[in-house]
């Protein structure tokens, strides 16, 4: 063990720190947006001890919450800080089970209470437009149709829909295998308009834009190569424009509105989680809140006492008081 006050060490940090990586990465099978936000809260952890002269495995508590203090003040949202405390104490409790040192300095810190905010979700008529926009005349826009119907038929995350295998779509059987976050792999159904816009692509677009006969990826850029998170980001920006909603479509859009649509249609929680691929069905219970939302505004606008009666019965100005 290192005694407290004992001077910052650029080697022992940077060894701790890959070790640590190796372990997220293949004993845990944490995605590559993950760890690069864990390698970042590191990074800030390193930068506040080697300018305090502190080694990381002797940091006394006081450290803790001036580093703590000094990152919240460069106006960071609680969110933000408190990933940055789950990154750190998930680092030192690997040291601990590592024998490296004998507690986590950020153990009993509490998290900073964050505000669950519910994800933008289009209406049914707003998912109709949206797939109506692609132009069928192009190859491109033939894939952009198939990929629009794909993520609201699914649900899928953008990484799995630029990481879709040929061999993991079963078109006569209705079903897609996907490997999500985690290395966990699901099978997600889908129906009969995303397979019909699916068949289309894979029949009469794909082999226009296919360059390399081994490759095995479903969806492809002009080039011929595999698309691009950032290449279907810009598809989705492109069309959101076209509507005129520009900030509030995103890729992520089309799966929280397949998520919403379902649940409001009385899916079951656990068969949305399952499609969802979520490790929690706590994350999946946010759709329920939404359900709720509509219920309640459906209840406002039709009730008769729903928004304090109905017009006719409305008084317009308070009687006078009697004398």
């Amino acid at each position: 063990m290192v005694r407290k006050g004992t001077g910052f060490n650029a080697e022992s940090f940077t060894e701790d720190d890959r070790h640590w990586a190796a372990y997220l990465r293949m004993e845990r099978g944490l995605s590559h947006n993950t760890l690069k936000a864990y390698s970042a809260a590191l990074y800030q952890w390193r930068m506040y001890l080697e300018r305090e002269r502190c080694h990381h495995r002797a940091v006394p508590e006081p450290f803790v919450i001036r580093f703590l203090r000094e990152y919240g003040a460069g106006g960071r949202s609680a969110t933000t800080r408190a990933q940055l405390i789950s990154a750190l104490r998930g680092f030192y409790n690997y040291l601990v089970v590592e024998e490296a040192v004998l507690s986590n300095p950020f153990s009993s810190l509490p998290l900073p209470k964050q505000w669950k905010s519910l994800p933008h979700y289009l209406s049914v008529s707003q998912v109709s437009q949206l797939l109506e926009l692609p132009d069928l005349s192009k190859p491109l826009g033939l894939r952009n149709k198939a990929i629009l119907e794909v993520m609201y038929g699914t649900g899928l995350r953008i990484s799995e829909v630029c990481g879709l295998n040929r061999e993991n779509v079963y078109l006569e059987e209705h079903f897609l295998r996907v490997t999500g976050k985690g290395g966990r792999e699901r099978v997600v159904p889908f129906g009969d308009a995303a397979v019909k816009w699916l068949s289309r692509y894979l029949e009469e677009a794909r082999p226009h834009l296919v360059k390399d006969p081994a490759e095995d990826h479903v969806f492809l850029n002009r080039d011929g190569g595999r698309i691009s998170r950032q290449g279907l980001w810009k598809v989705i920006k492109g069309f959101a424009h076209r509507m005129g909603i520009r900030n509030e479509l995103t890729p992520h859009t089309l799966r929280h509105s397949f998520a919403t649509h379902l649940v409001e249609e009385g899916a079951d929680l656990r068969s949305v989680q399952m499609m969802l691929g979520h490790a929690s069905i706590s994350t999946t219970e946010i759709y329920t809140h939404l359900s709720r939302q509509k219920i309640q505004e459906q209840y406002t606008h039709f009730h008769p006492r729903g928004n304090d009666g109905p017009p006719d019965e409305k008084e317009k100005d308070p009687p006078a008081d009697p004398d």
